[in-house]
């Protein structure tokens, strides 16, 4: 599989990176409607360990783009971006983190719980077998059990969802990519590695935060801010963990992206 889509035309100066991992085509929406004004690249992740899927976004951008881009991460793909500009700094003048997993893990206590309490006791239910199952060793399912994890996630990470229509961007849902790079990024964050990294990020740093989002944005502005120079942050009311999908948020949320390109 191809592991990137052009958007707009040449150069190609900002790159993005979808989240999950394993949501591959997840910020087709957000790439296709900047690249009326910008050459776009979505990167694909098609790697299942963090050392490959960082190798593979730099050999992207080597090919791709004319350097040095922007770089706009959603999720968990804030994350990789963040990681791969620790180790090539020089491909990148100016990093975007949308709806980033919190630094530390003493925050990311607040996400399941927070997730929880804004589901009835049927979805509750349904959310606690469709993820006892997804972990089971002898389900070969992943991919369809996560997709229905996504979706109940979904309705609790979103505000207020308006009338976006995003599917026809989606490539697929990778539950084996899930499960192995999400443990391994998990024991990055633990460890105190993942906040470390901080320290080589060598470009302006813009988060973009909404504020109904279940990653609690204090666990993203908190750690970063004394530890890159650079640093900025704008937090979206009424907004969750996915601005375009957003009623309130959506036209604010472009309009920061978009300044924050130019």
């Amino acid at each position: 599989m191809k592991n990137y889509r052009a958007y707009g035309h040449e150069p190609y100066k900002i790159v993005m990176v979808h989240g999950g991992p394993g949501a591959l085509g997840d910020l087709g929406y957000v790439a296709d409607k900047i690249s009326s004004s910008f050459g776009v690249i979505e990167a694909l992740q098609t790697m299942t360990t963090i050392a490959e899927l960082i190798d593979e976004l730099i050999e992207i951008i080597d090919s791709q783009c004319s350097v040095p881009v922007t770089l706009v991460g959603h999720s968990w793909g804030a994350w990789l971006a963040y990681l791969m500009v620790a180790e090539r700094s020089d491909l990148v003048s100016k990093l975007v983190l949308i709806g980033s997993g919190p630094f530390e893990s003493d925050y990311a206590k607040q996400i399941e719980s927070t997730r929880l309490a804004r589901l009835d006791k049927e979805q509750r239910r349904l959310l606690e077998d469709l993820t006892r199952e997804f972990y089971s060793k002898v389900t070969n399912d992943k991919d369809r059990l996560l997709a229905e994890i996504g979706s109940i996630i979904e309705n609790a990470d979103t505000y207020s969802p308006n009338d976006v229509d995003d599917g026809s961007y989606r490539i697929k849902i990778d539950g084996d990519m899930f499960s192995g790079v999400w443990n391994e990024a998990e024991k990055l964050r633990s460890s105190g590695v993942l906040l470390d990294m901080a320290s080589k990020l060598n470009c302006q740093v813009l988060v973009i935060h909404g504020e109904y989002d279940p990653h609690p944005v204090a666990g993203v502005i908190e750690p970063l801010k004394n530890r890159v120079e650079d640093f900025e942050s704008v937090i979206l009311a009424k907004c969750g963990h996915s601005p375009w999908k957003e009623s309130f948020a959506h036209d604010k949320f472009f309009r920061t992206l978009m300044d924050a390109i130019q």
